[in-house]
């Protein structure tokens, strides 16, 4: 993949976040039942968590893009930490994500940022620089 390809599953990646926040404040998502409310109230994720719920999805955006930034620094400088790093953030929302899934379904919308993340990362990279050689020297006889 180009960097070009990486740039775009990146982007699509920090788009894909930023639904991920505006769900959590704008769809109802949530069920509420009980003795006293109607059985088909539903509540968006942040009125039913409160603020823990945005702040949520809101670091789930800054760790997209910081693990987007990492994965075009590696890709263009080479730098091997910074591979490392984006591996180990995408690794962070990816486990997030099951978690999520397995406890409440919002996890279900996360994993996708995570596996667009890993097609930015797995892609083939450029090659580094080649190694520089030493040209023979003329009087080596």
């Amino acid at each position: 993949m180009t960097d070009r390809a990486a740039r775009v599953a990146i982007l699509a990646a920090a788009g894909w976040a930023i639904i991920v926040l505006a769900a959590t404040c704008v769809l109802p998502f949530v069920s509420v039942a009980g003795p006293r409310t109607d059985p088909n109230e539903h509540l968006t994720l942040a009125a039913y968590a409160g603020w823990p719920a945005v702040a949520a999805a809101a670091v789930l955006l800054v760790m997209t893009a910081v693990a987007g930034v990492l994965v075009m620094t590696a890709r263009r400088q080479h730098r091997r930490w910074a591979a490392y790093v984006a591996r180990g953030i995408t690794g962070i929302i990816l486990l997030a994500g099951v978690a999520g899934f397995l406890t409440f379904f919002v996890g279900l919308f996360i994993v996708p940022i995570a596996g667009l993340l890993i097609c930015a990362m797995s892609t083939n990279q450029r090659s580094p620089p080649p190694p520089r050689t030493q040209s023979p020297s003329p009087n080596n006889n």
